[in-house]
């Protein structure tokens, strides 16, 4: 039998990082289970490592093969990464093999990566990439035009001091503060390709990037590490779109200990800084303000750190703490109120079902112009069409969304049914759908000519 091998972190940029190419560390690289084939749980890392193999999968291809082997990591993590970047590249498979033991086969095909970090990426893979992620296939005309892609959530783990502030005189100026995290692999692709300006803070987001042949937007790029040890984000960036400018000139707070992917940085020159953002996009910082800031956020860097060393905080570091801990900043976000209209436990033909997010009862999010739904129905029957049940969610204004199960959920099937092995079909039991911004939803299961109201979600500001 012939299984084709989706090759995860590939050896050749590893043992480059290293900077040596004897036997010495390529054992010890293999060792540490850095070798081709590992995928990595690391957003960035993955993406950029672990997705230019996936052009051998091409139905033009036509590979006559047995299965796919992907190598997972150790956590699990990646497995829904790599399912959901098939999904985007209309490439999904049912006969993915995620091997977690030693295992043997006959034969295997490795194809070559079509880009590798740092470098040019070989032409027959932007063609594949143009085949099946041009980013015109993604454009939503309800996402912003302008966005800032903003570390907000990631302060104290890399990020550079005062951009809290710039953040709010950018929103003044029409910028939307895309948090990435908060949405899905598909959403996060929809917003880059939507918007035509686009503010990055240098981060692991940038490596989405890397599932696109291009992008026709405008890129301004604002590091956070210096430039010569890390201008691998600004190529990537390049490749991408010619349209694309960098603010580089920034350097580490000199007294921090941690890892230079965790530390804080500020700019060399405040008023160089303050040029470029008015430049770039028009909105105007006041020099006294940013200094006092960044001075803040380095405090509160300081106090973090200090935490993580198990410093014992004495009353004098308290009161810097509560100080600090401004937040004048605030995020758009909605009101959502979700009940349930019915037990979590049937009605039949569902064994048992949850909204995972929004959350039961009333709670605050991070909103746009869309709300994202996901959860779980565990049914007697599966498919849905094998027993003429559906599920829908109806709008306030009547727009219907019909719920499809093609989310991966053996967690559920586990937790609900016990031990066992369990189809694909039946594990395949979670949803996730982004439904247009209104006042209210119902989620319906539909079962014949019965129409049952299972749960209702409100809006409000």
């Amino acid at each position: 039998m012939v299984f084709l091998l989706m090759g995860g972190a590939y050896l050749r940029s590893r043992i480059k990082q290293a900077g040596k190419w004897d036997q010495e560390t390529i054992v010890s690289f293999f060792l540490c289970q850095y070798c081709s084939g590992e995928y990595l749980p690391h957003f960035g890392h993955f993406f950029s490592e672990c997705i230019s193999r996936y052009w051998a999968l091409d139905p033009d291809f036509d590979l006559q093969i047995n299965g796919v082997i992907v190598l997972p990591d150790s956590g699990g993590h990646s497995k829904k990464y790599v399912n959901q970047c098939l999904d985007i590249l209309k490439l999904s498979r049912k006969d993915i093999l995620f091997i977690t033991d030693l295992s043997i086969v006959d034969s295997i095909i490795v194809p070559e990566p079509g880009c590798i970090i740092g470098e040019q990426p070989q032409k027959y893979y932007i063609d594949f990439l143009k085949k099946h992620a041009k980013p015109e296939l993604f454009i939503n005309n309800l996402f912003p035009k302008k966005i800032l892609v903003s570390r907000r959530s990631y302060k104290n783990v890399g990020r550079l001091a005062g951009m809290d502030y710039v953040t709010a005189e950018l929103k003044t100026k029409g910028y939307f503060e895309f948090l990435p995290e908060k949405y899905t692999i598909l959403q996060q692709i929809q917003f880059i390709c939507s918007a035509d300006d686009i503010v990055w803070e240098e981060g692991s987001a940038v490596h989405l990037l890397e599932i696109l042949p291009y992008i026709n937007s405008r890129q301004t790029l604002i590091m956070r590490r210096e430039l010569t040890n890390f201008d691998y984000i600004k190529t990537i960036i390049e490749q991408k779109s010619p349209n694309t400018t960098t603010f580089s000139n920034v350097e580490f707070v000199e007294w921090s200990s941690s890892a230079p992917h965790n530390k804080m940085s500020k700019p060399i020159d405040f008023e160089e800084f303050i040029i470029f953002i008015k430049s770039q996009t028009g909105a105007l910082l006041d020099k006294e303000k940013l200094i006092y800031e960044s001075i803040f956020d380095e405090l509160g860097f300081y106090l973090f750190e200090s935490k993580q060393k198990n410093i014992k905080s004495d009353t004098l570091l308290t009161d810097i703490a509560k100080l600090i801990d401004r937040d004048f900043y605030t995020y758009n976000i909605s009101t959502i109120t979700r009940t349930n209209e019915v037990p979590s436990q049937g009605p039949k033909p569902i064994i048992a079902w949850c909204i995972d997010y929004p959350p039961k009862g009333t709670s605050n999010i991070v909103t746009h112009k869309d709300i994202d739904i996901h959860g779980w129905f565990l049914f007697v029957d599966s498919p849905l069409t094998a027993i003429n049940a559906s599920l829908k969610i109806v709008s306030d204004c009547g727009t219907t969304y019909e719920i499809f199960l093609n989310v991966n959920r053996p967690d559920v099937t586990k937790a609900i049914l016990g031990n066992g092995i369990y189809s694909d079909e039946l594990n395949n039991c979670g949803f996730r759908i982004t439904v247009t911004y209104d006042k209210e939803y119902k989620v319906y299961l539909y079962n014949g000519n019965n129409r049952t109201l299972l749960s209702t979600i409100q809006v409000s500001n």
